[in-house]
């Protein structure tokens, strides 16, 4: 047996053991040992000079960070193929939400006991060839929370349809409606946040100015600046956050609007266009969307949609 010590202030033993080994000395490791500062490894035979040369190099940049632990084993309790290849159901939607694929938005007002789902603004725009050319739009809204996953826009007769022509997809935030409280016990006061432009803010029974539930409409606080409203995912209630400014929702006074698909053009041969992602979007009741069409080329036609979500509600 052989032993070689070094100036060691720290090490591992299980990687510098492995940085050992892969260098191939020609003499097993036995072991490590140290004492303060110092290290000795002991090998079953003597080295060679160089392979004294090649340790002291191995020793000198041994970084002393132990080896990762090793990986575990996991067995995934799921239903597998014949062969025992496990199977994935890749569902998009938050558990409790069901599929829904439409061709309408919801009627906002629908006569009991029909829920209005699926049964309102129907999603299609029609161009008659006397009036081209023109621009159509038409709005829509679901009456609970959904989860937007994708869709399809079609167009007929594409022969009637070029370059020309395009469509946009939008969506819109109608302003929350907060109406001044005379005797100043309402429940919301009004905060500057640029021109033109209030939050609406809780108050405690002691505020200017009151909100009723069916008039919030609320806007996710994404650059996490501070807000001051909750919104329950399932039902699209909103409600004051117990501590002011750690909310995920804020209220404004003023419309707000947005474009998700902006001038697509009609050039495809079959007049379609798929909208098709991995994810999906949640969908306030409150707020609204809106697709847009503009025709030059000259002749009739029709676009028709289909929409994709999912949401807790399907009857």
């Amino acid at each position: 047996m052989a032993k070689y010590t070094f100036t060691l202030p720290r090490y591992a033993s299980d990687s510098l053991t492995q940085e050992v080994e892969a260098a191939a000395l020609g003499a097993t490791l036995l072991g490590i040992t140290s004492l303060e500062n110092e290290g000795t490894l002991e090998f079953d035979g003597d080295l060679t000079s160089e392979a004294q040369a090649v340790l002291a190099a191995v020793v000198a940049a041994h970084k002393g960070i132990p080896l990762p632990p090793p990986a575990r084993s996991v067995v995934l309790d799921s239903p597998k193929t014949d062969d025992g290849k496990p199977v994935f159901d890749i569902y998009p939607g938050t558990a409790g939400f069901y599929t829904w694929i439409t061709g309408h938005g919801d009627d906002p007002n629908p006569t009991p006991p029909a829920t209005g789902r699926g049964t309102g603004t129907p999603l299609i725009l029609e161009f008659t060839a006397e009036e081209i050319p023109a621009t159509k739009s038409l709005e829509f809204q679901f009456n609970d929370p959904v989860e937007i996953h994708d869709g399809q826009i079609v167009w007929r007769d594409p022969a009637n349809w070029s370059h020309l022509d395009s469509f946009s997809v939008g969506f819109k935030v109608p302003a929350s409606v907060a109406v001044p409280n005379a005797t100043g016990t309402g429940n919301c006061n009004k905060m500057p946040v640029g021109p033109g432009i209030n939050a609406i803010i809780p108050a405690n029974g002691d505020g200017a100015y009151d909100i009723s539930p069916e008039g919030r409409h609320p806007v996710e606080d994404r650059q996490k600046q501070g807000a001051f409203w909750d919104n329950d995912y399932a039902t699209g209630a909103v409600t004051p956050h117990p501590v002011p400014g750690r909310g995920k929702y804020n209220l404004f006074d003023v419309d707000l609007s947005g474009w998700l698909v902006r001038n697509i053009h009609t050039t495809h041969p079959k007049g379609v266009f798929d909208i098709d992602v991995y994810k999906v979007e949640y969908f306030h009741p409150s707020w609204r969307l809106f697709w847009e069409a503009r025709k030059e080329t000259p002749g009739a036609g029709v676009l028709g949609a289909w929409i994709f979500c999912f949401r807790r509600i399907t009857t």
